[in-house]
């Protein structure tokens, strides 16, 4: 019988078929959830989804544990039913298939038509794949064989190998029945062995191609031991500089990006990458293999540093005299030099004694002095080693002064061309990365490092010095375009239905749809009414709908044509 006649009559007998115990589902990535077909035939519309698949296996959705056949939701007979489908309209409770509505800790079950058992878990597989992500620490599948192809010890047992990793020892890291874990920090899951040869080997589990789960960094100072640091210290707590993690020299070691992929080991940063105390790093000393780093834990409260960030806009310290040893002139006192920078007139600038200060936004901290011949004077106060304050880079338009401002024009007002920063030709000046080096100041690009009224820059036209640019403020009175760059991440627009006409489901409601993107979830979502929006990085505006039957679906809102995509730093994404 060739391919043809056998696939002519399989057809002719799913045809013919009315009682089915087969029911496909579709397991949607964004969704993290399982779709069941809704009817009981051989036949149904389903629609394609980004990031899904149909699969279909005899079982998979009716039959309970141990063979028992379930009763009907809408049966009250052997069992009198709590969960019904005019209680639970949301639950999926459909003829006698295997069900959660309670949310059950043991996955979806049923009532049986056994009468000496009211209800049983259904043993349905997870829809999860056996895959880990990062070094596979919230790993908790079902593997239990080795690499090799040994079977794994239980994690209860010392025999053969005794160890620390016990269930009641570690109470958090999922140590079941012998599955293959990661309690220890490893690059990836493994487990003891149960041959005495072999006390332990990794698992051949594959990393997982979704994407990982979000890490906030903490930049200026650890919570816990620090696994979620991506600071820029580099030096350990005796001084010696840290070793790349890229580098195989003085010091070879396995903790590497590619074995440690979501512990952000770049350049020569002090990490956390194993579940150390706090982070470290290998030094450069050939003498000393590895220590750890002083990074400040975030719990910690200290004395405002005698040291400036920046330019030093924030320092509030007690140094009150010049590099040259002149005593400042006290900031509410117009005696020997008269200035307009007194505490009345600037409020915010923490103008307090006659103590170093910057309200003028220069390079650093400076001060008038009691010398009649000497108006001004920096002061002799060191840079912090430690963090600068992060700043929120706003890359389209400028809120106050814009001295934020990290976009790409490099254009000015009247149309020339920005000199680059780093460039003493055609005009010399200080305005440099070293001098103000909080202020973005890389290749031609308009800034605000000096407290200007707005962006500006040098220009390479040698008859004008420097221009203001035009950047569009983040305050215009404009309402917000109808339209979105990149992804739409930052759309605040107003559209409220779907491509297909639905209209979109409140983001603070839970009704129809159960999801976990609400405004307080999510508080720089912009997730305000009903509004299409994207909060969780899918190629464009979305949004919950209200109909029952159709849980999500892409807003009809165009792509804006004003700003390049290059210039906004992104990466077009076609689904």
């Amino acid at each position: 019988m060739d391919l043809c006649n056998a696939a002519f009559l399989l057809a002719a007998l799913i045809s013919t078929e009315t009682a089915f115990t087969c029911r496909a589902f579709m397991y949607a990535v964004k969704d993290q959830e399982c779709w069941t077909t809704s009817e009981n035939s051989n036949t149904e519309s389903v629609l394609h989804r980004p990031n899904a698949a149909l699969y279909e296996h005899k079982g998979f959705l009716l039959e309970c544990l141990n063979g028992k056949t379930c009763q009907s939701w809408t049966a009250n007979d052997p069992a009198s039913l709590i969960y019904t489908l005019q209680s639970h309209p949301y639950a999926g409770l459909e003829s006698n298939y295997c069900r959660n509505p309670d949310e059950d800790s043991g996955g979806p079950w049923c009532y049986t038509t056994d009468p000496n058992t009211r209800w049983e878990s259904c043993d349905i597989p997870s829809c999860t794949e056996e895959c880990f992500h990062c070094t596979g620490e919230e790993y908790q599948g079902k593997i239990s064989t080795t690499e090799g192809g040994l079977t794994c010890q239980r994690w209860d047992s010392q025999t053969p190998h005794e160890h620390s990793y016990s269930p009641k020892a570690r109470p958090g890291k999922h140590l079941e029945e012998n599955y293959c874990r990661n309690p220890s920090g490893a690059s990836r899951p493994w487990c003891y062995t149960t041959n005495p040869s072999k006390q332990w080997d990794f698992c051949s589990i594959p990393r997982c191609t979704s994407e990982p789960p979000t890490i906030v960094p903490e930049l200026t100072c650890i919570t816990g031991a620090g696994s979620a640091y991506r600071g820029t210290v580099a030096v350990t707590q005796s001084g010696k500089t840290c070793q790349s993690w890229s580098a195989q020299t003085p010091h070879k070691h396995d903790r590497t990006a590619d074995n440690y992929p979501c512990s952000g080991l770049e350049k020569n940063y002090c990490r956390n990458p194993d579940n150390e105390k706090k982070p470290w790093c290998y030094t450069m000393d050939s003498g000393t293999r590895w220590e750890y780093c002083n990074v400040p834990s975030c719990g910690e409260t200290a004395a405002p540093e005698e040291c400036f960030h920046c330019r030093g806009e924030d320092y509030q310290g007690k140094v009150s005299k010049t590099e040259g040893g002149l005593t400042c002139q006290r900031w509410d006192s117009q005696t020997p030099h008269k200035h307009s920078n007194s505490p009345n007139a600037r409020p915010g600038k923490h103008l307090e004694e006659n103590y170093c200060r910057n309200p003028d936004g220069s390079a650093r901290p400076w001060c008038y002095t009691t010398n009649p011949s000497k108006r001004w004077e920096y002061c002799p106060v060191p840079r912090c080693t430690s963090e600068p304050p992060t700043i929120v880079p706003e890359l389209t338009c400028i809120t106050g002064a814009g001295s934020a401002y990290r976009g790409t024009v490099a254009v000015t007002q009247s149309g020339k061309t920005c000199q680059s920063w780093s460039a003493q030709t055609p005009h010399k000046h200080d305005r440099t990365a070293d001098n103000y080096p909080c202020s973005g100041l890389e290749k031609n690009y308009c800034r605000n490092p000096d407290n200007e009224k707005k962006p500006w820059c040098y220009t390479t036209d040698s008859g004008t010095r420097w221009e203001y640019c035009n950047v569009p403020s983040c305050g215009d009175a404009a309402a917000p375009e109808e339209c979105f760059h990149c992804r739409g991440e930052d759309y605040q627009g107003k559209v409220s239905k779907t491509e297909g006409g639905l209209t979109c489901q409140r983001w603070d409601s839970q009704t129809p749809y159960e999801h976990s993107n609400s405004p307080s979830a999510h508080p720089g979502k912009h997730l305000e009414e009903n509004y299409c929006r994207n909060p969780d990085g899918s190629a464009r505006p979305w949004c919950y709908t209200t109909n029952p039957s159709k849980r999500w679906e892409y807003c009809p809102v165009p792509r804006c044509s004003k700003l390049s995509v290059q210039s906004l730093h992104c990466t077009e994404i076609i689904y």
